[in-house]
């Protein structure tokens, strides 16, 4: 989802390169059934959202790093996901992907992409050398693109690889 909002911001305002980490592409809008499941407004229930929040998210920073993520991340992760706000905030987000795709589908129709450099990051399972094609596609959307493969990277590469984050920033600065 970040790399819609960087997508759409940069397309509305002045920015000087775009980083877009292992980002989703859609290129047809899809409509989700309107409304968040009740089980949504359940786990954001304080004491639901206390004991399984941070459960919740370190099953998913397990699925989606390759790495074992560091103890101060996990700590400070752990401790922000028992706040019931934020559990609500990221069921909402989930649930509204279609709709921000949709919305920035149609923004790309009505304008131009920034003439910036931008570098987009995809990570690959190990031993599968080839991006998802959805991130050829967008990189192929900007100018002045260019799509680094990094294989053997889960979705979270700022945890695998954060020197290929520093490195896609300094070239974007240059």
């Amino acid at each position: 989802m970040a790399a819609c909002y960087a997508e759409a911001y940069a397309r509305l305002h002045p920015v000087t390169g775009l980083v877009l980490v292992d980002p989703s592409y859609e290129d047809q809008a899809r409509t989700r059934a309107p409304g968040v499941p009740n089980w949504a407004a359940w786990l954001s229930r304080p004491a639901v959202a206390w004991r399984l929040g941070p459960a919740l998210w370190s099953a998913l920073a397990v699925a989606q790093t390759r790495t074992t993520v560091p103890r101060h991340i996990r700590h400070r992760a752990r401790r922000y996901y028992r706040d019931p706000r934020v559990v609500a905030s990221a069921v909402a987000e989930y649930f509204a992907y279609d709709d921000v795709n949709a919305q920035l589908i149609a923004l790309r129709a009505r304008t131009q992409a920034p003439d910036v450099p931008v570098v987009v990051l995809a990570a690959t399972p190990a031993g599968v050398p080839v991006p998802d094609l959805g991130q050829v596609r967008l990189t192929a959307l900007f100018p002045h693109a260019e799509l680094r493969v990094l294989p053997g990277c889960g979705h979270l590469i700022h945890l695998d690889r954060p020197g290929a984050v520093r490195a896609a920033i300094a070239a974007v600065e240059e």
